[in-house]
């Protein structure tokens, strides 16, 4: 895996940051840009990102060894038994090995950490498009493709929410279960796997799975493409969870299959649609209470996520790529209710390729922040991305406050604050009950002035009702107060006290 100083350079409105990546470690610095200023005045309070170690796996040859010769006992058995099938003449095609399941929503889930080494020598890397996206371990060139899930790849195994499907129908000719699925290091453990037999005899192996989480097929069964083999984890030898995918053309083993083809593998590919070598986009755009924490392997990632807010409260937007290139750039804007942008701003790496990277900026929301559903929309690639979060509804009232005397005729002022983008109404109560409806549709400034009439009857238990005037149920309601003045109530009740 090559791993080099990456410089990491992001442009936005008030505050800019050059993150400096060392290898793939997620760390951050700051640093000067030539500026953009979209929207001056909104400044973010914090902002970090990077990218994370990507997972890789280890076999030894005698593991691989033990389970070819496994393989092929079974194959010999299931022959006699008459339940392999043959049809050399069609070719495989290979169908997307992993679905997302559970209700998850992202808008993806996987990245490639790995494509099988074309290169033979220990420490030369070569893919099938000539690149270098592949590794090496002492006396292990990777044979397989790689398959991560990305983001939060603990909290994805935990919840069951990546399964690997059948990429082509066939027999399974073995199962291997009940190992840990754990792992974050080599340590020539077994793995957790199914392996299929196709109809032209080619053979996949699915590795690295979740311990218990295995198809209850058996041996001989037949399997059909999109079933579920499993979910993603890591298992056997491996640094964190992923499907290590592995092909063969035959029950030999002798021809490894990289099922990719470009300039460096020439043989046609088996994939029905062979995705992009640099697959950018989006996985998921997300807000939060805090930066998302990384903890250490394997346990859950605390993601912080949060979508429902008041005025005041820290917000902080994500954004989730597989496959960043530098000089792709994405347009970040935040929506308010009414449609308005409160902020908008524009970032790029420099570094070459980030199989898998994370962008968070931090902002206060200012008290009166809208109410409402707001939208976070990130363009990246050509694609429109979006979460929505919802800043509650709420009323305060200033004044009045307090127990005060208003006399008949006086002018009282009624101030508040509020968040709302409408009107109000405002109500006079009596009691609890709406005496006088003192103004309707009033534009939600925060400030209205009545002039008490001369009829008002002198009394207590008054209070002034705020509400919005389209949902009445976001409604705050003063302290209460008296209409009269202090020696009117005196003489009011002066009576009453002597007797």
């Amino acid at each position: 895996m090559k791993k080099s100083a990456l410089i990491l350079t992001f442009v936005f409105s008030s505050l800019l940051l050059l993150l400096t990546i060392s290898g793939l470690a997620h760390t951050q610095s700051p640093a000067n840009a030539d500026p953009v200023f979209i929207l001056p005045g909104r400044e973010p309070i914090d902002s970090g990102g990077g990218s994370l170690d990507l997972p890789v796996d280890d076999l030894s040859d005698a593991g691989r060894q033990a389970i070819q010769a496994e393989l092929n006992q079974n194959m010999a058995q299931l022959a006699v038994d008459g339940l392999l099938m043959t049809d050399e003449t069609t070719a495989v095609s290979l169908s997307w090995p992993l679905s997302a399941s559970n209700g998850l929503d992202d808008y993806g889930y996987h990245g490639i950490s790995g494509f099988v080494d074309h290169d033979s020598r220990y420490g030369y890397l070569l893919d099938y498009a000539c690149g270098d996206r592949t590794y090496d371990v002492v006396g292990y060139n990777h044979k397989g493709t790689d398959f991560f899930t990305w983001p939060f790849a603990w909290n994805k195994m935990d919840n069951d929410e990546v399964v690997v499907v059948v990429a082509a129908p066939g027999t399974i000719i073995g199962k291997r279960d009940g190992n840990y699925d754990r792992s974050c290091a080599m340590n020539n453990g077994d793995w957790n796997a199914v392996y299929v037999r196709h109809n032209d005899g080619s053979i996949a192996w699915y590795g690295h799975l979740k311990n218990g989480s295995l198809t209850s097929k058996s041996i001989g069964d037949t399997v059909i493409t999109g079933e579920v083999l499993g979910v993603v984890g890591s298992s056997g030898s491996s640094t964190g969870p992923h499907l290590h995918l592995e092909l063969y053309t035959n029950a030999t083993f002798t021809t490894l299959v990289d099922p990719y083809s470009d300039n460096c593998n020439t043989s046609s590919s088996w994939w029905q649609a062979q995705r992009p070598y640099d697959d950018s986009a989006v996985n998921k755009v997300m807000t939060g209470s805090a930066p998302v924490e990384w903890t250490t392997c394997p346990n859950p990632t605390i993601i912080n996520e949060k979508t429902e807010f008041v005025g005041g409260d820290d917000i902080y937007f994500t954004t989730f790529y597989r496959d960043q290139l530098a000089g792709q750039t994405s347009q970040y804007t935040i929506y308010q209710p009414n449609g308005s942008i409160y902020d908008r701003w524009t970032g790029s790496i420099s570094a070459e390729h980030y199989a898998s990277s994370w962008w968070w900026w931090g902002y206060s929301l200012p008290a009166d922040a809208m109410s409402g559903d707001w939208t976070f929309e990130v363009v990246f690639n050509g694609q429109t991305y979006e979460t929505t979060f919802q800043v509650s509804s709420y009323i305060h009232i200033t004044a009045p406050a307090g127990i005060v005397f208003w006399q008949p005729g006086s002018v009282m002022s009624i101030t508040w604050q509020d968040n709302l983008p409408g009107d109000v109404q405002i109500d006079l109560l009596k009691s609890g009950i709406v005496s006088t409806t003192l103004a309707l549709a009033t534009p939600s400034d925060g400030s209205y002035v009545w002039t008490i009439p001369m009829s008002s009857s002198i009394g207590l238990g008054y209070q002034i009702r705020i509400a919005d005037v389209t949902d009445t149920a976001v409604s705050a309601t003063s302290q209460h107060f008296a209409i009269g003045s202090q020696e009117q109530f005196d003489n009011l009740f002066l009576p009453l006290t002597l007797k």
